[in-house]
This record gives C-alpha cells, sequence and structure tokens, in this order.
C-alpha cells in the first residue's frame, strides 16, 4: 500500500521503475538512464530490471555478451548512482580490487569476489594504485610513503635509468656490493633491490656486470685464497666462469 502510495505521489519513482524497449531492438539488454549498476533485459518488448553484483556496473560495450556486468570502474559511470557498498573488509565491495588494510603495505591488495577476498601481490618494482585498481610505478601510485624505495642495508637502487657500457638501458640492472666480492644486488625494474651471489668459486666483476673468475677482478684476486676448493677453480674454456658447478662438493 505504502509503495502505491508513493509512485502515485511521485511520477518519477514510477519512471525510475519502468523501461520502454526500443522498438527498433525489442530484445537485449540496455542500460539504466540513473543507475550504473542496474539494468534492463528486453524480451519482445517486455522490460525487466536487473542489479549487477555488488562492485560490478552495467557495460554498454558487453551488451551483448551473456553478462553484461564488468567492475564499475570499467563500466562508464559518469553522472550515474552506484548502490550502496555490501562488501565486508577487507572487501570494500563483494567484487572488485581494494587495498591492503595496513597503509604502509603499498605492494599487496586483495582481489574480492563475492565478497570473499583473496590476498595479492604486485610485481616486484610496481605499488598497487588505488585510483585505477591496479599495479602502477610507484611514482604513479601516489601512495606516499609507500613510494619510497626499500634498502637492504645501506643499499637503494639509484634514481634514473641505468645504461651498460654497450648503450643500453637494463631493465634490471647490477650492483657492486662493496662489503662482499662474490655478493652483488639486482634492482628489479630499476626500483627494488635484491641480494644475490656469484656461484661458488666466482666473485661480481663491476666492469662485466656478471660474474667471473677472482683473478680478473681488482681487489678481489685473493677471496677465495684459502678455500679448501681453491684447486677446482678452473677456466678451461677461456670464457672467466668456473666450468664445473661446485655447490655439490660442499652439501
Amino acid at each position: 500500500m505504502r509503495l502505491l502510495l508513493a509512485l502515485l505521489l511521485c511520477p518519477a519513482a514510477l519512471a525510475a521503475n519502468s523501461f520502454t524497449c526500443p522498438k527498433d531492438e525489442n530484445t537485449g539488454y540496455f542500460a539504466d538512464p540513473d543507475e550504473c549498476d542496474k539494468y534492463w533485459n528486453c524480451e519482445r518488448g517486455q522490460a525487466n530490471a536487473v542489479y549487477c553484483p555488488d562492485g560490478l556496473a552495467f557495460s554498454a560495450s558487453a551488451r551483448r555478451s551473456s553478462n553484461p556486468c564488468v567492475y564499475f570502474w570499467r563500466a562508464g559511470c559518469a553522472g550515474k548512482s552506484l548502490g550502496e557498498p555490501l562488501g565486508t573488509a577487507p572487501c570494500e565491495r563483494e567484487n572488485g580490487f581494494f587495498p591492503h588494510e595496513d597503509p604502509n603495505d603499498c605492494t599487496h591488495y586483495y582481489q574480492c569476489k563475492d565478497n570473499v577476498p583473496s590476498l595479492t601481490e604486485c610485481a616486484p618494482g610496481l605499488t598497487y594504485n588505488i585510483a585505477n585498481h591496479g599495479c602502477d610505478w610507484p611514482e604513479s601510485s601516489n601512495r606516499g610513503l609507500c613510494g619510497t624505495k626499500k634498502a637492504i642495508g645501506e643499499f637503494t637502487c639509484p634514481e634514473g635509468d641505468f645504461v651498460n657500457a654497450n648503450g643500453l638501458r637494463e631493465q634490471h640492472p647490477r650492483f657492486n656490493d662493496r662489503q662482499d666480492c662474490r655478493a652483488f644486488f639486482v634492482c628489479l625494474n630499476g626500483v627494488t633491490p635484491q641480494g644475490v651471489n656469484c656461484p661458488l668459486g666466482e666473485v661480481f666483476s663491476e666492469q662485466r656486470l656478471s660474474c667471473t673468475l677472482a683473478e680478473f677482478v681488482p681487489g678481489c684476486e685473493d677471496y677465495y685464497k684459502d678455500h679448501p676448493l681453491r684447486s677446482k677453480f678452473k677456466d678451461l674454456d677461456g670464457d672467466g666462469r668456473v666450468d664445473v658447478n661446485l655447490e655439490s662438493f660442499i652439501q
């Protein structure tokens, strides 16, 4: 009775709950003019209102598919309303991608499906961008402290692109660890440092940007001087690398 009275007193409410299917296409899915997550399913001129699951919205570009609902930020909802969020933390809505609850954790985010969260991690060097709901470069994510570079000890990846001796940009540049001849750092995507060790019998060459025999690296010639396997560090093919994997000898 109250609903009937409201509709009689408010023609706008009546219009919002009705839809006229196009005469030239009386079967198909059509957008609601006011609500982004609502659409109309027309069957031979008979219109039925349908709501997308929470976090999804009707996409005009997908209306000819079996499921015209996509993530709301991809649907083009400008000027239209979106239903109240129904998700429970950490899912802000029942479906979608959402930031980690720890504001200092920018590399993890949640992918929610039917209000069930799945913790996901961005690729090395990227952080979660709240604005575009995906992983992005730290400078584009604009996450404050989260965008600061990580460090291993006192080492942080240098700013800017790294160009090798051949004039080529290195996507994952390598840098010498000044504390250990065998150790070096790999800056994943030029941002996130990862500590790496050369194979046993070799040290890192800052000139070659690769591992080689200690005798070829100034200052590291005596690194393996007293090592019990020193006699096995042989380079018979002349490529500057130890010929045999020596890790098995120390297991």
